[in-house]
């Protein structure tokens, strides 16, 4: 998790992460989101844009001890790349 936060803050130094929902059962911890930022790095071979993206997800996450030990979860990554015309339809 440390490191998946530490490449999102290269490619998005400003971004900001808003929590939409938050669900919990047992030990772990589900999570609507929408993080915004400028995209200034390289990320999945797409060079920096400058433009500010928003992209919306889902996380789920395993919390023991106050400390996440598993992550997973999806990103709706291609609907903004397509918007903004960073990838193009086959």
């Amino acid at each position: 998790m440390k490191q998946h936060l530490l490449v999102l803050r290269e490619t998005y130094p400003d971004y900001t992460m808003k929590i939409v929902r938050q669900y919990t059962a047992d030990d772990y911890v589900i999570s609507e989101f929408v993080m915004k930022g400028t995209h200034k790095g390289n990320f999945a071979g797409i060079t920096p844009t400058n433009q500010v993206l928003e992209i919306t997800g889902v996380d789920i996450d395993k919390v023991i001890d106050g400390r996440i030990v598993e992550h997973g979860g999806a990103a709706n990554t291609f609907e903004t790349f397509f918007e903004h015309h960073l990838i193009k339809p086959v």
